[in-house]
């Protein structure tokens, strides 16, 4: 597998030349270059280099700010994933293919939701969470089914789910 490379830099010329000399290696491959530091973080997440060739005085978002950017980006998403396993290691236990009840379940709290809510995902779960905790004393034998039977009725009523708003589309 090739060495991935990402180059960022406002200057053609630079970027021009860099890729030059990175392609003549064997074994290096150039994923993407970048104009500015916004672009930069967007292609880092699109192509997901080996190494960034980061320019750090760039226009707009500079290679330090495009840096702690990617690295807040990855301690916010690892925070959040330790968290969840966290809280979900008290009603759940470790087994081979744990991640797909959890996919499954945070799939019907994001289709609840509506797709890109983040704080109708939240309140979604709170929904659900409580709901089914409420049929554990109730009807324990359907409990399970509790967050999908939600999603259906949610869904047959508002498609786009709970938060998010009907947006025209380009036909």
């Amino acid at each position: 597998m090739p060495l991935r490379i990402l180059i960022a830099d406002d200057s053609r010329a630079v970027r021009h030349s860099l890729y030059g000399l990175l392609e003549q290696h064997p074994g290096w491959e150039v994923c993407a270059e970048a104009v500015d530091g916004a672009d930069a973080v967007d292609k880092a997440q699109e192509c997901v280099p080996d190494i960034i060739l980061l320019d750090f005085f760039m226009p707009g978002m500079t290679g330090v700010d495009a840096a702690r950017v990617s690295l807040l980006t990855f301690v916010i998403g690892a925070v959040l994933g330790a968290l969840g396993g966290a809280l979900a290691s008290p009603t759940t236990s470790l087994v081979p293919g744990i991640g797909a009840d959890m996919i499954v379940l945070s799939f019907t709290v994001v289709a609840t939701a509506g797709l890109g809510q983040i704080g109708g995902a939240a309140l979604a779960a709170l929904i659900i969470g409580c709901v089914r905790s409420f049929m554990v004393y109730l009807l324990p034998d359907i409990e399970v089914l509790v967050p999908y039977l939600i999603m259906v009725i949610v869904l047959l009523i508002r498609p786009q789910g709970l938060f998010a708003g009907v947006q025209a589309r380009r036909v």
